[in-house]
């Protein structure tokens, strides 16, 4: 996306944001540049007063330096209202904006977020969605602050000497070629420095987060990744000073050739006086005004090096998200018909950016109502297998057919649930933890947290300490994460390893657990724990990204090697 189409977006999309106070804003700041341009008249008149010998005007005196007083003033109050509304307009702008933002991602494919540079672009568009305001402003707050100002003086300084505006417009011109070519530093430091800034978000989190500091300060780590942040600002220092001297050296061009402009003007004026092309009061006008001018300018100079020219990508960023219409879009209306069987049909899968496959040529039939544990061991592919089966991930090649027919995501979720390995630990009350599942559902909770032991917490207590709640233990989470998933009305429900956090003696009657409150549901269960689960109508023994078995208990332990290993090997653990 070119710079041109990402202002005119962010123009759109401030002004989309609340008419009446765009209007009401940047009618203000207009207002203000068309004062600012009243007293270089004023003084004009002033100055040539003051010079006569003769028939000096003492009311005009007055007068003028009444306008230049009374145009000072208003423009106090005019700053104070604005900067009021500023306050106001930038938060519902921010709010629109990170709304619109939520909303794209939102319809995202699930496979979206495996992808680094797919992360790298949200976190630059979250950043570019407070920073459109900020373009608009820089934008206005030239055309409409100083504009009119630099107008009325040009004005003058054509009056003076023809070639004054031209030396003013061969400056203004050289300054935006430095520009252009600074902008493009900008853009080279995002792409360069995303993956960094990343590293620092997630080092620091590992430092001070709730989730991290226990272990953290326990194994005494903090000094290693003290050591990886260090190492990772110190890397995005280096790669933003080669970036920042280049852009330097041609800050400090930009300053040299405005200070030989100003100088320039200045001699030129001068000699006008002397031959007495101009009056001591245009000339004193001016001289006042010109400093203003040089300010203006380096005003817009800095809009861009600070303002423009660094936050134009991460605006495109903004952009490229929300105004994408991906293919893989979340889609489509709610299943209305309930679902009676997945099949897949020579599904392979592999992750963004990795050539190894995780699933490889699998075909399977799960039909409504069974009860399906996939066993096998770390990286098997297990987990890539129920994210597949629910339509979270779309395979690489082949089909999964649900009651025969290929559907879209969203589609299906309505008719699912799951309690994967990795939950939420949501800051709310218990009650909310659970009702988060089905939040159209008015059904009783207490039935589910009796059923997963959770009945000796207040439902209305928050859960966790951030907020004045209390934490719960890593059991305790597991088993509200359980309730979450069953209080869902749904027919199929998925479970990745839902006993990792609780003890062998509670794990049996989890399982028995997980029977009875599923007898009406499909279940896809996720374990490495084999004791529990003869319960399973089938049982899939999965390695290297294949279904190597596919059985009850005692016939995987007749047919599978792979089985009949893992099974004898917890076996004598608990001998």
């Amino acid at each position: 996306m070119k710079s041109k189409n990402a202002i005119g977006k962010s123009f759109k999309e401030v002004y989309s944001a609340s008419k009446p106070l765009f209007i009401w804003n940047y009618g203000l700041t207009l207002l203000q540049g068309l004062l600012n341009a009243i007293p270089v008249i004023a003084l004009q008149f002033f100055f040539d007063q003051i010079t006569r010998i003769h028939e000096v005007d003492t009311k005009g005196i007055f007068l003028a330096l009444g306008i230049v007083v009374l145009v000072k003033t208003v423009n106090y109050a005019i700053r104070a209202i604005t900067s009021y509304n500023y306050e106001y307009y930038d938060l519902k702008i921010s709010k629109d904006m990170v709304n619109k933002l939520n909303a794209k991602i939102s319809r995202w494919n699930a496979l979206r977020f495996e992808d680094s540079q797919n992360l790298d672009l949200i976190g630059r568009a979250y950043d570019g969605s407070r920073y459109l305001r900020r373009i608009v402003d820089t934008i206005l707050l030239i055309a409409l602050y100083y504009i009119p100002e630099i107008v009325v003086i040009l004005f003058y300084l054509y009056s003076a000497n023809a070639y004054l505006p031209l030396i003013v417009f061969v400056i203004l011109a050289t300054v935006f070629l430095i520009e252009k070519i600074q902008e493009r530093f900008y853009v080279n430091i995002e792409k360069e420095t995303a993956l960094l800034t990343r590293k620092i978000k997630t080092y620091s989190g590992y430092l001070s987060a709730l989730d991290y500091y226990k272990e953290t300060k326990l194994l005494g780590l903090q000094k290693y990744f003290m050591e990886l942040l260090h190492a990772a600002f110190d890397q995005r220092k280096t790669v933003r000073w080669k970036f920042f001297s280049k852009a330097l050296r041609l800050d400090g061009c930009e300053k040299g050739i405005l200070l030989a402009g100003k100088i320039s003007i200045i001699l030129i004026l001068f000699l006008c006086v002397k031959q007495q092309a101009i009056t001591i009061g245009v000339f004193a006008a001016l001289l006042t005004s010109l400093n203003d001018v040089f300010n203006m300018m380096e005003g817009f100079i800095n809009a861009f090096s600070e303002g423009l020219t660094e936050v134009i990508e991460k605006v495109r960023s903004f952009f490229a998200i929300v105004d994408e219409d991906p293919e893989d879009a979340i889609e489509g209306e709610p299943l209305q018909d309930d679902i009676h069987q997945i099949e897949l049909k020579h599904v392979s899968f592999s992750y963004p950016n990795q050539t190894i496959e995780a699933i490889k040529n699998i075909s399977l039939t799960i039909r409504e109502g069974e009860h399906i544990a996939v066993v096998g061991k770390n990286g098997s592919g297990k987990t890539t297998l129920v994210k597949l089966l629910s339509g979270l991930y779309t395979p690489k090649t082949g089909d999964i057919l649900y009651n025969g027919i290929p559907l879209e995501n969203n589609r299906l979720f309505e008719k699912q649930s799951a309690v994967f390995q990795n939950y939420g630990k949501y800051a709310v009350s218990l009650e909310e933890n659970i009702r988060l599942s089905d939040t159209n559902s008015n059904r009783m909770i207490d039935p589910i947290v009796k059923a997963v032991d959770m009945t000796g917490l207040n439902s209305q207590t928050v859960l966790s300490n951030l907020f004045g709640g209390i934490e719960l233990s890593g059991g305790q989470w597991q088993r509200l994460a359980i309730a979450r998933g069953f209080y869902r009305s749904c027919q199929w429900i998925y479970l990745d390893e839902p006993t990792s956090s609780i003890d062998p003696i509670e794990e049996g009657a989890l399982f028995k657990l997980f029977h009875d409150l599923g007898k009406n549901k499909t279940s896809i269960i996720v374990t490495h724990r084999l004791g529990s689960i003869r319960f399973a109508d089938r049982i899939l023994v999965m390695d290297g990204g294949e279904i190597i078995g596919d059985g009850t208990h005692e016939e995987l332990m007749l047919q599978c090697e792979l089985y009949r290993n893992i099974w004898n090997s917890q076996a004598r653990l608990f001998r």
